[in-house]
């Protein structure tokens, strides 16, 4: 019968079997501490983060009163919008109506004078403000050269004549004008967005 040493064979896989456990223990072992790492790793960002919104809450409950005073003052300036929007257009208006005024009173024949100025808002707001001018000349030719300056007004447009008469007064006799003209910029904007989104 053949002698047959087991005992090496079984030694043999004892240590393969060993062997195989320690590298499953630090396998094992590797990504326990890879998973401990990570989620150290994530504890500590979050915990972090937190610290962060922590800091920015404290810095947000300080701004408070700078915040309630920016809301009183954006408040107070919507107060006061509608009063700065008038009184800007008031003054727009003012400074066309000298600019006006001071080309008619550089530009008016000698010859001629006026005795009334009438303006109008026409009913159609959409539409500029219509300005009559009536005064009285020696001839036909001074209310032409009149025209002709006002049409050189850039605040004045469409200017058109509407009469001229013969008339008498006590000084003599001479020749009622009335030339009629448009102000430029005194039509209402919002009308005219209104009339063309409905078209």
């Amino acid at each position: 019968m053949p002698n047959v040493n087991l005992i090496s064979d079984r030694r043999e896989t004892f240590r393969k079997n060993a062997r195989n456990a320690r590298i499953w223990f630090l396998a094992c072992g590797a990504v326990a501490v890879l998973a401990l790492g990570t989620t150290g790793s994530l504890f500590l960002a979050a915990e972090s983060k937190r610290a962060e919104a922590r800091g920015l809450q404290a810095q947000f409950e300080k701004l408070s009163p700078v915040r309630d005073e920016i809301s009183k003052n954006e408040d107070a300036l919507a107060v006061l919008a509608p009063k700065l929007t008038t009184l800007t257009k008031a003054r727009e208006a003012t400074d066309r109506w000298s600019e006006i005024f001071k080309h008619v009173s550089l530009t008016l024949p000698s010859g001629a004078f006026l005795t009334n100025v009438r303006s109008d808002r026409q009913s159609d707001p959409s539409k500029p403000v219509v300005c009559e001018f009536t005064g009285m000349s020696l001839d036909q030719n001074l209310v032409g050269d009149f025209m002709l300056a006002l049409q050189n007004c850039p605040q004045l447009e469409a200017v058109s004549l509407k009469y001229t008469e013969e008339h008498r007064a006590q000084q003599g006799t001479g020749l009622e004008f009335t030339i009629a003209t448009q102000v430029v910029g005194t039509e209402e904007v919002a009308a005219k967005g209104s009339e063309e989104k409905k078209s």
